[in-house]
């Protein structure tokens, strides 16, 4: 790609490109993690930050932190299911399953409850069956 168009993209996400790259350089990219990586951001402080170094991206952080094998392992998971949920019609699922794919490459909250709820839905069964108003496992009223 051309360095210049990069140094375009770069500026206009506020210097995101050079963070990941930095955390690149800085670290040593494992299977299942490094040990002692830290990203050091403001904290909601309009303070400058001698050593700033924080990496807005999910992907690049979890690389680091996780490892290759758990993020590329999550990373399947969210394909299977948004194919699956696809498959089943269930359109809205796979938006906000795609909303946040995403929205993690420029904020660092994919594996945070607290920012995404939907990531419990991965692992969750639908117990509702479509073709009758019961639950599944309920008994129908006769």
């Amino acid at each position: 790609m051309d360095f210049a168009f990069l140094c375009k993209v770069n500026q206009f996400i506020t210097g995101r490109l050079a963070l990941g790259k930095n955390a690149f350089n800085l670290y040593e990219l494992n299977w299942f993690g490094t040990r002692g990586v830290q990203f050091i951001g403001s904290g909601g402080s309009t303070e400058s930050v001698l050593s700033y170094n924080y990496v807005d991206s999910s992907y690049v952080q979890m690389l680091f932190t996780y490892g290759i094998i758990p993020v590329l392992a999550l990373i399947l998971i969210y394909v299977l299911v948004s194919r699956d949920e696809f498959k089943k019609g269930r359109y809205l699922y796979v938006a906000i399953l795609s909303l946040i794919t995403v929205n993690c490459m420029i904020e660092a909250f994919w594996f945070v409850p607290s920012y995404n709820i939907f990531m419990f839905i991965l692992f969750t069964r639908n117990t509702v069956d479509v073709n009758s108003s019961t639950t599944v496992g309920e008994p129908a009223l006769s």
